[in-house]
């Protein structure tokens, strides 16, 4: 769900759907955050994002909504959109995930923050023989055979992405280093359907531990 007046932004699912007066509502689950998000917005517009069953995104728009107990109640669109250009969902990793690559004959290791099937958004943990002064790589630059590593893995079952490219640079002034955005550009067939598989997994969970509890 995304707040369109608001950069508010997560992941939540639908709990149930009620008609009131022959207009029918979804009741959503709202996530951490979204009632001080909304604190100074009258009139809600959310969009909603979601992938059907034929792997498909598709997308719709609500205006207004309520709160109900410990979720939101918002009607039914008039449509839903298909979207034939699939936007990939971002979701955030758990923690441990690393991403690494060499450059120049220097290795480079990332925590990375959030992921999707097409790029991963990163923190540089460190550089070998190089202090992070300045950072390594260049927006537009290209870089080869990274690995992506997963905590839940054995150890040696990296996803090897053979080419990505650095979309965005970011400075964090407070812990003093950068954080970058990749985009993932070229991947093996194996490799992008095992990152598929474990981004769902993530998914999954994530949504699971929104389940209200017996």
């Amino acid at each position: 769900m995304n707040l369109l007046d608001n950069d508010y932004e997560s992941l939540t699912m639908v709990t149930d759907i009620r008609t009131q007066g022959k207009i029918p509502f979804f009741l959503i689950d709202y996530p951490d955050g979204f009632r001080e998000a909304v604190t100074e917005i009258n009139d809600w517009k959310i969009q909603f994002e979601f992938t059907g069953r034929d792997n498909i995104q598709y997308w719709f728009m609500t205006s207004g909504g309520e709160f109900n107990r410990d979720e939101i109640m918002v009607r039914f669109p008039k449509l839903i959109e298909r979207r034939q250009k699939r936007k990939h969902f971002r979701i955030k990793t758990p923690s441990g995930t690393r991403l690494k690559v060499e450059l120049n004959s220097i290795k480079h290791e990332m925590s990375v923050i959030d992921i999707s099937i097409g790029g991963a958004f990163s923190a540089l943990a460190s550089t070998r023989k190089q202090p992070n002064k300045r950072p390594p790589f260049k927006t537009g630059q290209k870089l080869k055979n990274a690995i992506l590593f997963f905590p839940a893995k054995k150890e040696g079952c990296g996803i090897l992405i053979k080419k990505m490219l650095t979309k965005r640079i970011e400075s964090d002034s407070l812990i003093a280093r950068y954080r970058y955005a990749f985009q993932f550009i070229e991947m093996e067939n194996e490799y992008e359907k095992a990152l598929t598989e474990i981004i769902y997994d993530i998914q999954r969970k994530h949504l699971r531990a929104r389940l209200p509890m017996e």
